[in-house]
């Protein structure tokens, strides 16, 4: 799975760590950080044969926090797909208006 940027990302996580992909990511007022990954064609067709998608968290011995997966058909078509548009800094307040997956 790779990370893809979105529309609404208003922060990549991991930025400038050399051991760390950037993730760009859309973090909510609420502490809600919301990525969003596209399947290569391996891994849908894994998942098409009964293949299972697996998560493991860093939690650097720390409680481990709450973690939520499911499939978004809006951006199938990559048509909320910005490629360039991130900025660590941002202070946009509409971006919560953008992209919330419930």
């Amino acid at each position: 799975m790779d990370p893809i940027n979105f529309k609404s990302a208003n922060i990549v996580m991991g930025k400038d760590q050399s051991q760390y992909l950037d993730l760009p990511a859309c973090k909510e007022q609420d502490g809600k950080v919301t990525s969003v990954w596209k399947l290569t064609d391996k891994e849908r067709k894994q998942i098409a044969e009964g293949g299972v998608v697996c998560l493991c968290q860093s939690t650097f011995n720390n409680a481990f926090q709450p973690v939520n997966l499911w499939v978004d058909d809006n951006l199938h078509d990559n048509s909320d797909v910005e490629n360039d548009n991130l900025d660590a800094d941002s202070d946009d307040d509409d971006w919560e208006n953008e992209y919330n997956p419930g």
